[in-house]
């Protein structure tokens, strides 16, 4: 009777070293990249612009996190943001919508934020909503890019340079385990 609370005190020990470990092989990795919106000569149209390929990183982080590729159970996106660089008195209310799909070598163009109703008071720092997919594939790569769809409702008349942060999760399996 007496090896009952030891069994369930060594398990709860187990339980809760195994979380610890999982908790280990979970990191956020952050990606910047900056890119310009050109002139919009019309009001109410869409504009495509797409990144130059971003570079991972993904391999130097796993041996961080004493794990590898193959180990890696999902990565989602946690959270994209826009910062409006220039004009520096500018603003995103000349957008009404966004969509940013990401692309990588031989996988399937894939939506990974949105905005449906751009407010026309939002500043000059956009937040937008994520999906949750699992985008491993295209971070497993070497690299990833970009399409970003805008649509306006507004003609805009300079440049608006963009910066934009982008933070994902990994979630991997420890090394030998």
């Amino acid at each position: 009777m007496k090896k009952t609370p030891l069994l369930i005190l060594i398990t709860l020990v187990f339980l809760s070293s195994c979380d610890l470990l999982s908790e280990l092989t979970q990191f956020d990795l952050p990606y910047e990249t900056s890119f310009s919106v050109p002139l919009i000569g019309a009001s109410d149209s869409t504009l495509i612009v797409e990144t130059p390929t971003i570079n991972t990183g993904i391999a130097d982080a796993m041996g961080n996190f004493n794990t590898e590729l193959d180990l890696i159970d999902e990565i989602t996106l946690t959270s994209l943001s826009l910062t409006l660089t220039e004009p520096v008195d500018g603003d995103f209310g000349f957008l009404s919508s966004m969509e940013i799909f990401i692309n990588a070598a031989g996988q399937e163009e894939l939506q990974l934020a949105f905005n449906t109703a751009v407010a026309e008071d939002v500043g000059a720092v956009l937040n937008l909503e994520t999906t949750a997919v699992d985008i491993q594939e295209y971070i497993k790569l070497d690299g990833f890019s970009l399409r970003f769809s805008f649509g306006t409702d507004e003609t805009v008349l300079v440049q608006h340079d963009i910066a934009m942060n982008m933070e994902v999760h990994v979630d991997a399996k420890v090394l030998g385990l």
